[in-house]
């Protein structure tokens, strides 16, 4: 009888769930489980590498989810600097009117539109307001 070289699913950071926990594992990185000779949940050896170019996989998806999110705060970040800034400069020297504190709401767009041109179309979508309030925000400074 040959046997074919097993890994322990142990290996795989698995340890102390149950048997249907290893069951789902293993249905979702597609091996197939067997006993060793020790009577453990094992894998062979060929479905141990696949599940392993899984979890690299899954890694670097999970680093540039990270490294998008991350840029969407830089961007959110940025926005309200080039914003506030825009309407800082719109507003110097003027009174605050309605008509002029439009102006000055137009002319930060104008800017947060020109500044965040040519980000990733994967951060600007996932940008949202001015935060902190945008302009009325910084009256109350």
């Amino acid at each position: 009888m040959k046997h074919q070289p097993t890994v322990p699913v142990s290996e795989f950071g698995i340890t102390g769930i149950r048997d249907s926990d290893v069951e789902a594992w293993a249905t979702v990185n597609g091996v197939t489980l067997v006993r060793d000779y020790l009577g453990r949940l094992a894998v062979s050896l060929d479905d141990a590498y696949k599940a392993a170019e899984r979890r690299e996989e899954a890694e670097r998806e999970a680093q540039q989810r990270a490294a998008v999110t991350a840029a969407v705060a830089n961007a959110q970040n940025a926005r309200k600097a080039t914003y506030e800034a825009a309407c800082a400069e719109a507003l110097a020297g003027k009174l605050s009117t309605p008509k002029i504190l439009e102006e000055a709401r137009r002319a930060g767009w104008a800017a947060v539109r020109e500044s965040e041109r040519d980000l990733p179309a994967e951060v600007r979508d996932r940008l949202g307001g001015i935060p902190g309030g945008g302009l009325v925000a910084m009256f109350r400074r």
